[in-house]
């Protein structure tokens, strides 16, 4: 059993940027936070083109393409898979948590 989270889309770009995105290299890369002093981070373990069926039936304007596995200490599965269609809209889920993207 494991942990999925559709991630809705935000602003005003709602396609995703073509399987040549790039967002494979996001791998080993994470989300950061403090908690009374405290460095919480969530590892993205793997970015990977995953297309859902609704994407698939609209001819991607609808559904996710993505999945992002991410370490997650906080779900009772250890591991959360995100999907989504961009990777900005994963970076402002998190951001709206109190997390900031590093990058490094």
């Amino acid at each position: 059993m494991s942990n999925h989270i559709t991630v809705l889309i935000t602003g005003s770009d709602e396609l995703h940027m073509g399987l040549d995105s790039g967002y494979e290299q996001f791998a080993g890369k994470y989300f950061e936070k403090v908690c009374d002093d405290i460095n919480v981070k969530k590892i993205i373990n793997s970015v990977k083109y995953q297309t859902d069926s609704t994407y698939n039936h609209t001819d991607g304007h609808c559904g996710t393409c993505w999945v992002a596995e991410i370490i997650d200490d906080e779900s009772v599965y250890g591991v959360t898979y995100y999907h989504f269609r961009n990777f900005e809209n994963l970076v402002e889920l998190y951001k709206g948590k109190g997390y900031k993207f590093v990058g490094k």
